[in-house]
Parts: C-alpha cells; sequence; structure tokens
C-alpha cells in the first residue's frame, strides 16, 4: 500500500515507464489515512467494488452534458472545445461545432483528484487536454484536428474547420472480423457543403515526422517492372553468351592461324602459328569455357530462380512473393 505521503506525478518530473498498479498517489491526505488504516478492502476495487481513484474535476459548462462515473472516465456531449472555455472557436459562440468525446484518464500519469492551495487540498478542476489526457475519442461536427492533437500536416495537408473523428492513446487497435477499408474521396460535398474536387490520400505518418514522406509502391506494377528488368538482363547475358561462343572461335582461329610464304628456293610454304598469339588465345579460350561460360550460366539460373522466388504467387511460386496476400493499395 502507498504511503499517504506519496504525491502525484507533476509536470517537470522525469519519466516514468510504469505506475504502480495500485497507486493512491492522487488521493486526497483523508482517503489515504483511512485506505492505510482500513479494516477491510474499502475503496480498493477488488471484483468491482468502489474504487477510489484519482480523479480529476472537470471543468463543466453549461452547454455540456457529462455521462459521468466513479473511475476517471466520462462522455461529454456539447460543443467542441480541446481546451477550456476560450477555445478558438467555442470563445466566439461558433455554431456548427457539436462534439462528443469519450475520455478515460483525465490528466494521464499526473491524475489526481485534489491539490494543495495555501496549505490546503482543494479538488483539482480541468478542461480538456488532449496532450495529457490517457486515452479518447473525439466525434466533432467542426473543429481543427491536425492543429488541436498536434499532427504533422504530411501530403494530405491540415484539416481545419471541418468534421473529423479522432482517436489518441497509448496504443491504438483495429480489429475486424472479416475486412478493413481505408476510403477518401467517397461523397461530392464535405459536412461544411463544401465541393471536394480534388480527394486526398492516406498518409502513414511514424514518429509525427513528414519531413521525407514518399509515396507507396503499387505491387502489381512493381513485379511487372521487375519482371522488365530480369528480362533485360537475361537478354544482356544472352547477347555476352553469344559475343563469347564467337570470340572463342576467333581466338582458336588465330591460335591455329598460318599463312603461305616463299622460302630461300622460290617454294610457297606454310608458316607455323605465332609463338606470341597461340599461348594468349588459348588461355583466354579456357578461361571463357571455364570461369566466364559457368558465370553467365549461373547469372541466368539465378534470374529465372529469383523471379519464381519473388515474383510469382503461391503455389507456383515461393512463400516470399513481394506482393501482400491480403492488403492493397491504389
Amino acid at each position: 500500500m502507498a504511503k499517504k505521503e506519496d504525491k502525484p506525478r507533476k509536470p517537470g518530473d522525469p519519466p516514468q515507464q510504469f505506475k504502480h498498479a495500485n497507486d493512491v498517489s492522487g488521493l486526497s491526505a483523508k482517503q489515504k489515512e483511512i485506505l492505510e488504516n482500513k479494516p477491510d478492502d474499502l475503496g480498493e476495487g477488488i471484483a468491482g467494488s468502489t474504487k477510489w481513484d484519482s480523479k480529476p474535476a472537470f471543468n463543466k459548462l453549461e452547454s455540456e452534458t457529462v455521462l459521468d462515473s466513479d473511475t476517471n472516465a466520462q462522455i461529454v456531449l456539447g460543443p467542441y472545445r480541446p481546451g477550456g472555455r476560450f477555445g478558438k472557436r467555442i470563445s466566439r459562440g461558433e455554431s456548427g461545432i457539436a462534439t462528443i468525446d469519450l475520455v478515460a484518464g483525465r490528466l494521464g500519469s499526473y491524475a489526481t483528484s485534489v491539490v494543495e492551495r495555501s496549505g490546503k487540498e482543494t479538488p483539482a478542476y480541468v478542461d480538456n487536454n488532449y496532450k495529457v489526457d490517457a486515452a479518447r475519442v473525439v466525434i466533432c461536427q467542426k473543429g481543427d484536428v491536425d492543429d488541436d492533437f498536434g499532427i504533422r500536416p504530411g501530403k494530405a495537408g491540415t484539416s481545419r474547420a471541418r468534421s473529423f473523428v479522432a482517436a489518441k492513446a497509448d496504443d491504438i487497435r483495429f480489429s475486424a472480423r472479416e475486412s478493413i477499408k481505408l476510403v477518401t474521396g467517397t461523397d461530392d460535398e464535405n459536412a461544411q457543403g463544401a465541393t471536394v474536387d480534388n480527394p486526398r490520400g492516406i498518409d502513414i505518418i511514424a514518429g509525427n515526422l513528414d519531413h521525407d514522406l514518399q509515396p507507396m509502391i503499387k505491387g502489381s506494377n512493381l513485379v511487372e517492372c521487375l519482371d522488365d528488368i530480369n528480362q533485360n538482363i537475361s537478354d544482356l547475358s544472352g547477347a555476352l553468351l553469344d559475343f563469347m561462343v564467337q570470340q572463342m572461335i576467333i581466338n582458336g582461329a588465330l591460335a591455329t592461324h598460318t599463312h603461305i610464304v616463299v622460302n630461300a628456293v622460290g617454294v610457297p610454304v606454310p608458316t607455323f602459328p605465332s609463338i606470341e598469339v597461340m599461348p594468349v588465345t588459348l588461355t583466354a579460350t579456357s578461361q571463357m569455357a571455364g570461369t566466364t561460360f559457368t558465370s553467365i550460366l549461373n547469372n541466368r539460373l539465378n534470374i529465372t530462380r529469383n523471379y519464381f522466388k519473388y515474383l510469382v504467387p503461391i503455389p507456383v511460386g515461393d512463400d516470399k512473393y513481394i506482393c501482400s496476400k491480403f492488403n492493397n493499395v491504389n
């Protein structure tokens, strides 16, 4: 059990990899004292019983409806406000900014039920905080999702004054029993009534770093491109093989070449093959017939093997086929 003098985490404190499973640092001093000296499981939440948890008090506005609970989780229906009442749109009373905000874990690792002021504990009142709140889903009629969630523009650009659905948490998973589609450009107009002339694509931005975004590869086109390259390399190795065969013929002719000369008594006689040319041409021919010829054949074999390994799907090809069996992109 945590001691009652334990304090909740504050901005500027060093990062913590994990929190205690039964963290009570954000409770009031009175709650800590009761928990430390209690005779039973009061406030521990065992098997779904009442749990005393660090829970900031939400600054509810007059125009908001809050579905609350004993835990640090709420659903808020009202105008769009990523922060307090003096945000960009709510402060000027804009219409058409209705929002459903589902949040779990206000203040995240900094959650506390109380703060000390002049030596006394008072409730810790908070507004929405898209930066530190642990997890949330926002469904908004009109807002500035990228600015307010701190998302880089990427290739799709920055969304402003648009309806949006946004989710933020430590980890997000989508699990479908059959399929998942990410689709853009389904309508001619957006929710504000503006014409959608040029539907934008899908950016995948790891680390929120968009300085080196590059287009996705289309698998079938890549297969066709690599197949063409393979064919060009194969044609080139075939031409080299033909050239080598012809060169071996020429080398053989040069190695045994003789010509007619007239000897001292005036009789035409053939010369001996050149003692300088013969060893050179025979050595070159031997090299071609051995190492070079074998290398070319191995190269052509590798081209064929790699074609079936990477560019042909199962069952004819290998399980290293470069295209995904399940996922597609346009």
